[in-house]
């Protein structure tokens, strides 16, 4: 995925405590902004007490801050269901919506991965495995990408059945 990407300039000098990492979320400056969104993705379930500030700043931000923050609240997993709302939102968004229309990225799959992490019992869930689906089709994704969606339509389980088999039949 791109946003594991990301390096973190420094990474030793960065605190290692939720309280001063949600502290550098909010401010202003959009590279303090992702490292300390990467940090709270490595720390994952240790990490639940910045949910509300990751989702508090979600509505706010767009591209590679984006993709690290919905990482960050997957990795997070259940106690991130307060910022599903915004996650699904962002799924079933629009690919002209100004927060999801870069060609380079797809918001809405990092999203669906984000959703699965967080719920994979909810019924939004269909909608993610369509979106997974889709990239599977797509020759033109990455071997990153292409890996990330088979494992969470394995997350889905039985339920991603019928979107694979559309989608394999309308591949043919």
């Amino acid at each position: 995925m791109l946003w594991e990407s990301v390096r973190v300039d420094k990474r030793d000098e960065l605190p290692k405590d939720v309280p001063s990492l949600i502290a550098l979320l909010k401010k202003d400056d959009f590279e303090v902004q992702i490292q300390a969104a990467v940090r709270l993705r490595t720390m994952k379930g240790a990490a639940k007490d910045a949910v509300p500030a990751l989702t508090e700043i979600l509505p706010k931000c767009k591209g590679i801050l984006l993709r690290v923050i919905l990482g960050a609240l997957g990795d997070i997993g259940a106690d991130s269901k307060p910022a599903l709302p915004q996650i699904i939102q962002l799924m079933k968004a629009d690919r002209m919506d100004p927060r999801v229309a870069d060609a380079r990225i797809d918001i809405r799959a990092d999203a669906a991965h984000a959703l699965i992490k967080i719920d994979s019992s909810l019924p939004e869930v269909v909608d993610a495995a369509k979106i997974l689906a889709q990239i599977i089709q797509t020759e033109k994704e990455s071997w990153d990408e292409y890996g990330a969606a088979v494992k969470s339509l394995n997350t889905i389980g039985n339920r991603a059945v019928p979107v694979l088999i559309v989608a394999y039949r309308s591949k043919r």
